[in-house]
């Protein structure tokens, strides 16, 4: 999960058979603690359903904080179009992918691939501090 900087709130690595949903519910709990004036999620139309939502709702820390679903504009246009801010993540992965040892996964444990993620990411912040 990223913020609207593209920054890195919390990462999960988990198998290739975890949901993207899953993943979600793994990793929030860490991030709600951690940002407690978190007022709204943005989410892809793949985390739209009740566990993601219903999550968020039973929180005590955050009883206000809202999911909002971003869907595809409607009519899609033909070729490639920027979705409205899903561009953020992406972003962030771009960043992150240039990070040779992140290209491929050469980890065979988890919890490496999500330290060198955190590695990376502070890298880039540093980066961003220092201009």
């Amino acid at each position: 999960m990223v913020d609207t900087l593209g920054l890195l709130l919390g990462v999960a690595v988990t198998a290739a058979c975890i949901s993207d949903r899953a993943g979600a519910l793994e990793v929030l709990p860490d991030i709600l603690r951690a940002q407690p004036r978190l007022e709204m999620l943005w989410a892809d139309a793949g985390y739209a359903g009740g566990t993601l939502a219903e999550e968020l709702r039973t929180h005590a820390a955050h009883p206000g904080l809202r999911l909002e679903i971003i869907k595809r504009s409607d009519p899609v246009p033909k070729g490639f179009a920027v979705q409205p801010k899903r561009w953020l993540v992406e972003r962030t992965f771009g960043w992150i992918m240039q990070a040779r040892r992140l290209t491929r996964d050469y980890e065979t444990k988890p919890a490496s691939s999500q330290a060198l993620i955190f590695a990376h990411a502070s890298r880039i912040m540093l980066r961003r501090l220092s201009h």
